[in-house]
Parts: C-alpha cells; structure tokens; sequence
C-alpha cells in the first residue's frame, strides 16, 4: 500500500520485505491460471483452489496468515447468479495478494476489492476464516463483480480496513470521470 505520511506503514506484496514472498505469489499466480485455462464451469466443481497465504496487506487488515483456498463449487454457484466469465479470474492470487483495499464484514470476515473487472464492476472476493476440516485455511466465500454504488457505500459506512492509495484514487477516478479532469485543473 502505498502511503504519504512517513509514519505510516507501506504495504507490498513481499512479507517483511522477502523477496521468497514475490516469488512464490508468481508461481501460485501461474499454477491458478493454468489450472482455470484447463477447466470449464462444467468441471470446475472438482477443482480445488490454493491461492498462496495472505500478503502484508491482508494481514494488517486481519486475514489469519493461513493458506488461502477457493473451492471450484463457490466459483461454479457464483458464475450461475453473478454472470461472469471464469477468464475474469484469471491472476486472481496476485490480485488478492495485491488489492484495492479491504473491508470488514458483519460477521467477521474481509471483502477483498481486486482490480480485476468483470461485466458488473471489479471483482470481490468475499474470505473468512475456514471451520471444520477448514479450520486451517482462509477460505473464500464467494468472488463476484460489485457494482460501483456498493462500494462506495461501504466507504461510506466506514467499513474499509485497509488501502492502496493510490489504486483507490484511480478507482474512483474511474468512476468520475469529469474529477479526473478536474484533477489536472487543481
């Protein structure tokens, strides 16, 4: 996360500053999107999704430090209610790993808002902490594109945890664009 103040704390993507961190985040990045090439909505059910552990980001925003998994029938129930194309998930560890921002939940869990877009707004990620045979992962809830207005709303409603400051200006830049002229105005 990138941050003005000099005391306020940067994020990126390595944990504490290992480069190992970038590096394993592009092979799980490589592995999720071959898999996702080599299925279709009809046999993603299946598969199982291992998505690399959280970054500084999500970390700091309060996602346990577990392995991140996402399980082929989440994607398949939410392809049939939310319309998106499974070729919208692609590089979907690095863009969690690397968000927007994050934003707590009522029941305890994270909204992660990715750069990545499908046909409704920017996918989100939707994560909680695994129960059961899960107890020892951070599972994903649902991924979906958010219309616009709800993620406003939830700035609004001072929901958000943590943010990338610079990717969240070029979002809502994104979303007016007269400010982002008026920008160069100022």
């Amino acid at each position: 996360m990138q941050n003005s103040g000099e005391n306020e704390p940067k994020y990126q993507l390595s944990k504490e500053g290992n480069n190992g961190y970038a590096k394993e985040m592009e092979a799980v990045n490589a592995k999720f999107n071959s898999e996702l090439n080599d299925t279709t909505i009809d046999t993603i059910s299946d598969v199982v999704c291992h998505l690399g552990t959280p970054s500084d980001m999500l970390i700091a925003a309060g996602i346990e430090d577990k392995d991140i998994r996402l399980y082929g029938a989440t994607i398949a129930k939410k392809y049939k209610s939310h319309h998106f194309a499974l070729n919208d998930l692609i590089d979907l560890p690095k863009a969690i790993a690397d968000p927007i921002a994050v934003f707590k939940t009522t029941d305890n869990g994270h909204i992660i808002l990715t750069e990545l877009f499908a046909d409704n707004g920017n996918i989100v990620v939707a994560i909680s902490i695994g129960k059961g045979m899960d107890a020892s992962f951070d599972i994903i809830n649902s991924t979906y594109g958010k219309k616009n207005d709800g993620v406003v709303a939830w700035i609004e409603d001072g929901k958000m945890l943590t943010v990338n400051k610079e990717k969240a200006l070029n979002y809502l830049r994104s979303l007016a664009p007269l400010a982002s002229t008026a920008d160069n105005f100022g």
